[in-house]
């Protein structure tokens, strides 16, 4: 942190990285946008903390504006921007992007919030839609979607010719197979209903 902030101030926010901009130019548009109050994270790296971040955020004010040099320096994602920006809003701080000529606080700044709105619902709705699509490309290859089968199709043969020996029950079957009885159930549809000694009936000799 660089200085202390006042309800109402500019409050800025740089971030070092290898292909962004200079620190120091940062921190001199900040000041020039007004900013009284900085805070700068210095680590390079995309899996590094942001502690810097995070205490900009922890102490800004109904009020106060957070300025950053541009987005790509306050996010790395646009989910977590977009987080970012509904979270300002709630709490009625202003926001400003100066690379990109975004300002909350003046005309119809505010329009911006309700951009950001749409641009979450798009980004959402990307989302569920690459989902389904991936779905449907992996069932038109035929691959199998959700939990692997416990057992395997000579597993379950193998349980249908044991439960037609006199002494075999569900119970002793699940034993043998490593599995539980209710897995035995679900690859053996025809036993619902039956309790745990359930045995399929095999053919009967007429005279």
């Amino acid at each position: 942190m660089v200085q202390g902030s006042q309800p109402g101030r500019a409050v800025g926010y740089a971030r070092r990285s290898p292909s962004g901009p200079p620190l120091e130019r940062q921190l001199r548009l900040l000041a020039e946008a007004g900013c009284t109050t900085t805070f700068a994270d210095t680590t390079l790296g995309r899996t590094t903390g942001r502690p810097e971040l995070t205490a900009c955020l922890a102490a800004l004010r109904p009020g106060d504006t957070l300025v950053v040099p541009s987005l790509e320096r306050l996010t790395r994602s646009v989910h977590e921007l977009i987080r970012v920006v509904d979270d300002l809003r709630d709490r009625d701080v202003g926001f400003r992007a100066l690379k990109e000529g975004l300002d909350t606080t003046a005309g119809d700044g505010r329009l911006v919030f309700p951009v950001f709105a749409a641009l979450a619902g798009m980004v959402r709705e990307a989302g569920a839609q690459g989902a389904r699509e991936g779905l449907a490309v992996a069932r038109a290859n035929g691959q199998r979607l959700g939990r692997p089968p416990v057992l395997t199709a000579d597993q379950v043969e193998h349980a249908r010719r044991l439960l037609r020996e006199p002494d075999s029950t569900v119970a002793s079957i699940a034993r043998q197979l490593g599995v539980s009885r209710s897995t035995v159930y679900r690859a053996l549809p025809e036993l619902t209903g039956r309790g745990t000694g359930a045995r399929m009936a095999g053919p009967r000799n007429c005279s």
